[in-house]
Parts: C-alpha cells; structure tokens; sequence
C-alpha cells in the first residue's frame, strides 16, 4: 500500500456558486472565482509540471452533473497551477497544460449554508 500523498496545495476553499461547463453566463464567473482564489492561495510559486492528485468536494444548494462541475472547475484551478498550454486547441485564457492532473477523486454534498468547492492537489 502506497504511504500518503503530499499535500502540493490546499486545502483551498472558494466561496462563489459552482456552475458546470457549457453555459458561458454562469460557468465564466464560476471559473474566474476558482482561478481568482487558486491564484491568491497558489502566490507566485512555480507552476506544477509533475503528476498530480486532483481532490475536489462540491457543496452545491441544488444539483448540477458532476463531470460537467469538473470540466469548468478544473479549468479555473489550472489557470493558476499549471504552465499555458503548448499543445492544439483554442488559445483562451482557460488553455492550460492540466495534463499533469493523473488521479480526480471528486464528490458533491448538499447545503443549505456557503456553495463552493474545496480543492486538495496532492503529489501522484
């Protein structure tokens, strides 16, 4: 059995309505609060360029899909940890080299209190 993982960053919660992938209204401010508290939590250090364990617990006030919660959520954590990214697609301000993500371990829970999503990246 493997010995526990080194906490890299977080954990880390953003205070703001998580919103899933595919509604620019909504997903864009979402992303840009994620990137936002990523980027004061994260302060300048070198950008990750190793595998990585991705953890992410949603607190939600209504239900949303996880995969799609993951796909913004992950673009907005990228945005601050990793290096842009060299490879094809659109070049947007959410083109970044997650790649280096290699395990996702991701939940939703239900609240009536503060939405948002804690995020623990941990060595792989």
């Amino acid at each position: 059995m493997k010995a526990q993982n080194h906490i890299l960053f977080g954990p880390l919660f953003v205070a703001h309505h998580p919103y899933t992938y595919g509604d620019k209204k909504y997903e864009e401010p979402w992303k840009k609060a994620v990137a936002a508290g990523c980027n004061r939590a994260w302060q300048g250090k070198p950008r990750i360029q190793e595998p990585v364990r991705l953890k992410v617990k949603f607190y939600l006030n209504k239900d949303y899909n996880l995969t799609g919660l993951l796909e913004s959520t992950v673009n907005g954590i990228a945005n601050a940890i990793f290096l842009p990214s060299k490879y094809g697609g659109h070049k947007t301000e959410w083109n970044y080299d997650d790649r280096w993500v290699y395990s996702i371990e991701a939940s939703k829970e239900f609240t009536e209190g503060k939405c948002g999503v804690e995020i623990v990246i941990e060595d792989y």
